[in-house]
């Protein structure tokens, strides 16, 4: 094949020129094609996997067996056809292509096929991102039935696996997008079966309750929308406030922040229920209370290594909720962050940013004094930040040394004159936070991540650094994972 380039730059030019209903060669005179033009009769005419095609058809022998699969299944170019169904049903055209492959010649497929694909996946991706690219393309995908909607986010978060980084970034912007304008899911995320465990729910808060559940065998937590005494208004909103939160927690994978298995559409329909691994041990502060003598600094490095994941993401994620009670305690005892119902993603490339938060609404004995004062005079702060995230770390490390919630003495409405008006922080614990670990070091790197304006706080990556000597010192003591 003579037409080579990484890119494949002159199929991008080709669909952005808008040359896509170019004259196409009559399928019946294929047969007849010089072999120097059969290659650019394929490439302008095949939407979607025209390498593959052409090592199908460069054997001669089998270009009447591969008009028929033409004809059945629209693979070349007739004028009218739907570039947005061709790439959801981009699946079946390959397994089509691949079983002629294998029935035509074996030998052909292990060979040229398989390679050949590999380049059509590359041309998949360029294909997905002009799609998305172009206004009318974008009014054409909003305007499918939802089961198509959900398949085709499906295709770019699932299928796009030789998508470049910002291809990646273009392709999760837009399912974003999706879920904010349609509040429908990528199909990818929808699990069956899960199955809840007693009446009642095991915890709750805030718009959810949290069930005991089991799926394939295995028990699993669900998250629950509260629903009742909601208006419809506030009800939708709701509703894709929780689809954006599956989002951001499904594309998460770190050993300190909490898995995530799918959404139940069924269990507690019409509510959606996000399932997670069930933690046996419970939250942070409860393993706390009943494990006296456990290594709390590998736990603060722990949330440490979690936050600072989050925080180096392209684009980065904010917690926004960063508290004892958002993070659990799995099998190994190892701290895992939950709940990213206030996480905002900060895109710079994007013409807004998603946030599932934010005006003063979480727990403010958390909260930075300038998201507090946004919530005292009902302004907007500018919302939740790595900034903030790291002044809630100080507090979780507090909690940790002292089984208490920062400002323990002090009602909520105190706590927002202390913080936003006397710039007060919390005061230096007594024993047992000593005893605990809560040393000189340990005090000065909480209290640096309380200043007051939010540049001069320190990094995770910061953070970590200071933690780190520490943490190789008792790492031997915490080998049992206590």
């Amino acid at each position: 094949m003579k037409d080579k380039h990484p890119i494949y730059t002159w199929r991008l030019v080709w669909l952005r020129e808008g040359r896509l209903a170019m004259p196409a060669v009559p399928l019946a005179k294929m047969g007849h094609l010089a072999d120097n033009n059969l290659w650019k009769y394929i490439r302008d005419n095949f939407p979607i996997y025209p390498f593959s095609a052409y090592a199908l058809l460069k054997s001669r022998k089998h270009v009447q067996n591969w008009i028929m699969v033409a004809h059945q299944f629209n693979l070349f170019w007739t004028g009218d056809l739907d570039l947005v169904s061709a790439i959801i049903n981009h699946e079946k055209t390959r397994e089509k292509i691949l079983r002629c492959a294998l029935t035509w010649d074996p030998i052909l497929k292990i060979t040229r096929i398989r390679a050949n694909l590999k380049h059509d996946d590359v041309d998949l991706c360029n294909l997905v991102e002009y799609v998305i690219s172009d206004s009318i393309w974008r009014a054409s995908i909003l305007s499918r039935d939802p089961n198509d909607i959900s398949r085709f986010m499906f295709v770019l978060q699932s299928d796009c696996h030789c998508a470049t980084s910002l291809q990646h970034q273009k392709f999760e912007r837009f399912v974003r997008k999706l879920v904010r304008e349609t509040g429908i899911l990528p199909v990818g995320l929808l699990v069956t079966n899960a199955k809840r465990i007693g009446g009642d729910p095991v915890s709750g808060g805030g718009f959810a309750d949290v069930w005991r559940g089991e799926f394939r065998g295995t028990p699993v937590a669900m998250k629950v929308l509260r629903i009742f005494q909601v208006g419809k208004n506030n009800l939708e909103t709701i509703h894709r406030k929780f689809c954006e939160e599956a989002l951001i927690w499904q594309q998460l994978n770190h050993d300190n922040i909490l898995p995530f298995i799918g959404i139940s559409k069924n269990e507690f329909k019409p509510r959606l229920a996000l399932i997670s691994p069930w933690m046996e041990n419970g939250t942070l502060i409860s393993y706390l209370n009943d494990n006296e003598d456990v290594n709390r600094h590998s736990l603060i490095y722990g949330i440490a290594e979690g936050l600072q994941y989050l925080h180096t993401l392209k684009p980065l994620i904010v917690h926004g909720d960063l508290r004892a009670a958002n993070i659990l305690i799995d099998e190994n005892y190892n701290p895992r962050i939950a709940d990213f119902g206030l996480a905002r993603i900060i895109d710079s490339q994007a013409s807004s940013n998603v946030a599932t938060s934010f005006n003063g609404k979480g727990t403010m004995r958390w909260q930075a004094p300038e998201l507090l004062t946004a919530c005292r005079f009902e302004g907007d702060s500018g919302g939740i930040t790595v900034n903030s995230d790291v002044y809630a770390f100080a507090c979780v490390c507090l909690e940790v040394f002292t089984g208490e919630v920062p400002f323990s003495d002090l009602r909520d409405g105190a706590v927002i004159m202390a913080v936003a008006v006397h710039d007060e922080r919390p005061p230096r614990p007594s024993d047992p936070a000593a005893s605990r670990g809560l040393d000189d070091s340990y005090w000065s790197l909480m209290q640096s991540c309380w200043v007051k304006q939010p540049a001069e706080r320190p990094s995770m990556d910061t953070i970590l650094a200071a933690l780190d000597p520490l943490n190789e010192i008792l790492r031997p003591a915490a080998s049992d994972g206590r």
